[in-house]
């Protein structure tokens, strides 16, 4: 319990003989490679899984093994290529394993995927210094003991016939990547748009991907349009891809490939058609993990020339709709097999760049905490001050939980600037700006998409009222500043306004906002929640009043129409 060692046990001996390891040779060390497969059951047993490399006593090649070991036992068996499986051309009988590494990938277990029977696959990858990548996949199917690695098949899915008009059209809704897309992805988002005539050359003779996902929100993208769709978006999940070629006809892809699976299509030449792709389950939820769906462009016909696609267009359903996407299916449900690095599919998802921004900022914390603040008081002046206060000022409507990404931003900050005050400031400085951009956003966001509305939709009043709650969080943290720092909240409005970067005072950019939803609810019936936004807005109007004389902020005037809301 307090983290001491209790005891040792062998895991692998320094040989292991051919009567262990079940063939005509030994396997011996010094075991190399190592690598974690996560667990597995095995009747009331829990077993850890790793993968290693050792080497053959009779030859010296090098041998894969597979390992279960508990607190009880340890097995080990060996991991061989199939004979009846190509190793590639430069697989040759002189060669030694130079890299590995694990990974897994979801596939639905027997039954359907209403019944939810989600299970990992784990997935063994070896580079040999001939140049060969092995990769070897976990047979499915088996649940007893002899549950192997096996190289990977994927099975399909038959499709529904009239799919697509079941399926909901997100295609304005995602955002194109990939070496297809290059460094301009709205223009070729504005190519491949079926109401545009054009069409995009692949960039490479020999072939390029192209992904498509939803718009998420990243540190540099936090506009409030973006985070108020973000409700809809998450609630939906990309099922299906169709795409046009042939206005071109010389110039149409030989195949296409989705999610990298190995199931393609074989396109016509000299035709000019919608190709579809309906993912299936298990490439829906390795799409939802992911974020994005992959689409590779082959060669095309002629190989003198590069592909041409003529259109893309992206289908998805709600995720409600998916019982293996529902994040209540598989809480307190028993698992055969459970990944260490991906425990639940509907939720786990790739380290983002924001996590792993947030361990480049624990590392510089630790290593100023190590160092101290007289050698590393750098970070708090030039261009990192800048960088701090643009990560302060980007997550300002996130949370400042422990280990989050604005928090270990203000724990370095803490650790590089020592002068308290300076540090304060900065940090005010930092969310004030942040906050009256977002607030900003939000006022242009209301007014764009809802001024010239006659009747407000149940929909259209579920995003104000979301658009509210934000408006909230916003007054909150900007009382919190002006009520215990006034001097702060002055000076960083007043520089502000002086700098163009607003025109007005936070509570008055406010009660702009407070007025148009005021007029949503009065003028268009909306069941608008109004009371605690003009509440706030007349606790920061009256703090106004106190820290500053300037007609730039709130005055007394100001306050008297929300005396009586």
């Amino acid at each position: 319990d307090d983290g001491g060692i209790c005891g040792s046990f062998e895991l692998l001996p320094n040989m292991i003989s051919s009567d262990d390891i079940g063939g005509h040779y030994g396997v011996s060390g010094p075991y190399t490679h190592f690598q974690e497969l996560g667990i597995v059951r095995r009747g009331e047993e829990t077993f850890y899984r790793v993968t290693c490399v050792g080497r053959s006593t009779r030859s010296t090649q090098p041998r894969a093994l597979v390992l279960e070991f508990n607190e009880h036992s340890v097995s080990v068996k060996e991991l061989s290529w199939p004979t009846n499986c190509s190793a590639g051309l430069g697989f040759i009988s002189s060669y030694n394993f130079v890299g590995s590494c694990t990974f897994s990938c979801p596939y639905i277990g027997e039954g359907n995927a209403a019944e939810g029977s989600i299970n990992e696959r784990a997935f063994l990858t070896l580079l040999s210094s001939s140049g060969s990548l092995l990769i070897f996949g976990e047979e499915c199917g088996h649940q007893d003991s002899s549950t192997h690695l096996m190289p990977h098949s994927a099975h399909h899915q038959a499709v529904d016939i009239g799919i697509f008009e079941k399926l909901i059209n997100i295609s304005e809704l995602v955002v194109f990547g990939g070496d297809f897309v290059g460094k301009d992805p709205k223009a070729i988002k504005k190519k491949l748009s079926l109401n545009n005539t054009d069409y995009v050359i692949c960039p490479a003779r020999d072939g390029c991907t192209l992904t498509a996902g939803l718009q998420t929100i990243g540190i540099s993208s936090r506009s409030i349009t973006d985070r108020i769709s973000q409700v809809e978006d998450n609630a939906l999940a990309i099922v299906a891809v169709r795409v046009l070629v042939g206005s071109m006809p010389d110039l149409i892809p030989r195949e296409i490939v989705i999610m990298g699976s190995g199931r393609s299509i074989k396109l016509k030449k000299n035709v000019k058609r919608w190709y579809d792709f309906p993912l299936t389950d298990e490439e829906t939820l390795l799409a939802t993990r992911n974020g994005f769906v992959t689409i590779w462009i082959s060669p095309c016909h002629d190989l003198s020339s590069a592909p041409i696609i003529d259109s893309v267009e992206v289908y998805a359903r709600a995720r409600t709709d998916l019982a293996f996407l529902r994040s209540d299916l598989g809480d307190g449900r028993a698992r055969e097999e459970v990944s260490p690095k991906l425990a639940h599919p509907s939720c786990i998802q790739e380290q983002t760049s924001s996590e792993m921004l947030v361990s480049c900022i624990q590392s510089l914390t630790f290593l100023t905490q190590i160092m101290g603040n007289n050698k590393m008081g750098s970070l708090s002046a030039g261009r990192s001050r800048d960088t701090i206060s643009h990560i302060i000022q980007q997550t300002v409507l996130d949370s400042a939980e422990k280990g989050t990404l604005r928090d270990q931003t203000i724990e370095l900050l803490t650790e590089a600037e020592g002068d308290v005050a300076k540090r304060t400031f900065l940090i005010d400085e930092a969310t004030l700006h942040g906050l009256m951009s977002a607030l900003q956003g939000l006022g242009k966001y209301l007014r764009t998409e809802f001024a010239n509305i006659d009747i407000v939709s149940s929909k259209q009043e579920a995003m104000i009222n979301c658009a509210i709650e934000m408006f909230l969080h916003i007054l909150n943290s900007t009382i919190s500043i002006a009520r215990t720092r006034g001097g702060n909240y002055r000076k960083v409005i007043t520089e502000m306004i002086a700098e163009k970067a607003c025109q007005v005072s936070m509570a008055l950019e406010g009660k702009n906002i407070l007025d148009f939803c005021h007029y949503l609810k009065t003028l268009h019936g909306a069941n608008l929640k109004l009371v605690q936004p003009a509440r706030l807005v007349s606790e920061l109007i009256l703090m106004e009043i106190a820290c500053s004389d300037s007609n730039d902020f709130a005055q007394f005037d100001t306050l008297a129409e929300y005396l009586v809301v």
